[in-house]
């Protein structure tokens, strides 16, 4: 990967074993520096950000931050994505009373880091008690098989500006003929290494869609 950062995002808000779950993580990847697993995963938030989880108020879910970027840097390595001396820094968590759990926090940590690098089509988010984001090569695992939340994502738009990539998706549902819903939908945001933005537009097709 050339020099530079990239900002990975990832809102989780979704209904499960009859109960809400919500978290909301943002990461920035910055220029390589150490290797090291345990140098590479750090905690930015500023401490008078009141709308982000801190450590002394928050330290369940500031933890759950902690390893979930730190899980999906290990997924992310095991798929062939190289992350090696990339240092990710958690600049939000975003948590509420009712509906946060530390599952949550770490499964939209993971989220976010695999969205900074730009691998989100190859993950899947799933719930099995507890909320897990995870490579598409796990999916069906007879030992954790699972809820799966998203089977098999595809890119169907993608744009350096958030009104190129909604031109894009237009012109996709025009020439598919299809109308998606919101649950069939992931918009990403990013940043290149370049310094500039990213856009993507995910889309997860009904089952047996994706065969025809």
């Amino acid at each position: 990967m050339s020099s530079g950062y990239a900002t990975g995002e990832y809102r989780l808000r979704r209904q499960a074993a009859g109960r809400g779950a919500y978290a909301h993580v943002r990461v920035v990847e910055t220029a390589p520096g150490s290797s090291e697993p345990a140098d590479r995963v750090h905690w930015a938030v500023d401490p008078a950000d009141s709308a982000s989880a801190q450590p002394a108020r928050d330290p369940a879910a500031v933890q759950a931050a902690l390893d979930g970027v730190a899980d999906a840097l290990a997924d992310l390595d095991r798929i062939g994505v190289d992350t090696h001396g990339w240092p990710v820094h958690i600049s939000f968590v975003g948590i509420n009373i009712v509906d946060t759990e530390p599952s949550a926090v770490r499964a939209s940590a993971a989220a976010a880091t695999v969205a900074a690098f730009r691998a989100a089509h190859r993950f899947e988010l799933i719930f099995a008690g507890e909320w897990r984001y995870r490579p598409l090569d796990e999916a069906g695992a007879p030992e954790d098989p699972g809820v799966t939340m998203s089977e098999s994502w595809m890119r169907v738009a993608e744009g350096r500006s958030r009104e190129e990539m909604n031109r894009r998706f237009v012109a996709w549902k025009e020439a598919a003929g299809s109308s998606p819903t919101d649950e069939e939908l992931r918009v990403s945001w990013g940043r290149h290494a370049d310094g500039g933005d990213y856009w993507e537009v995910l889309y997860r097709p009904p089952t047996g869609e994706s065969d025809r």
